[in-house]
């Protein structure tokens, strides 16, 4: 896995990498972190330590708050450690990525379809104008490696362009 995919990841996100391994948007601060062992309890633990201890150090100098993580890992997650993870989300954005997921960039093949993101009042003007709704357009899964790639939520549209024809997909 190379850490120049990842800062790619980053870049196609919209982030530019602030400190070593910190991405910055906007409002959003993403930390990115690798792990080589299982992720059990006690890892979780001391992650939200850290996290918790670089939000408060942070808060004092630069009013910078981390909205995501990003674990890279390359063991196996706890049945436990799951679910403080889960638990976690609900303050943080969280999105686990195994090292092999990370080894190559998947836009970059080619035969994948150029992908954008679609701003919802762009949305709004695109289903006025073929008079359909969300739930009529093509779906794009939660699971998929370009979605992943890209961190998109679900109910976000993108537009996909495949050989001069132009697609529109929701994330479910």
């Amino acid at each position: 896995m190379s850490k120049n995919i990842v800062s790619k990841m980053m870049s196609d996100r919209g982030f530019t990498e602030t400190k070593n391994n910190i991405y910055k948007k906007d409002n959003e601060t993403t930390i990115v972190l690798w792990y080589d062992k299982d992720i059990s309890i006690e890892y979780v633990s001391n992650l939200k330590k850290q996290i918790d201890s670089a939000q408060h150090s942070n808060a004092q100098h630069s009013h910078e708050q981390y909205t995501g993580v990003i674990l890279i890992k390359s063991g196996k997650i706890t049945p436990v450690a799951n679910t403080a993870l889960t638990q976690m989300g609900v303050v943080y954005k969280i999105e686990i990525f195994d090292y092999n997921e990370l080894m190559y960039n998947p836009t970059e093949h080619e035969d994948v379809p150029r992908y954008e993101f679609v701003p919802p009042s762009d949305v709004k003007k695109l289903l006025a104008e073929y008079s359909s709704k969300k739930s009529q357009l093509p779906r794009m899964h939660y699971t998929d490696p370009i979605r992943r790639y890209y961190g998109w939520n679900k109910g976000d549209v993108v537009r996909e362009t495949a050989d001069d024809e132009i697609y529109y997909r929701i994330i479910v």
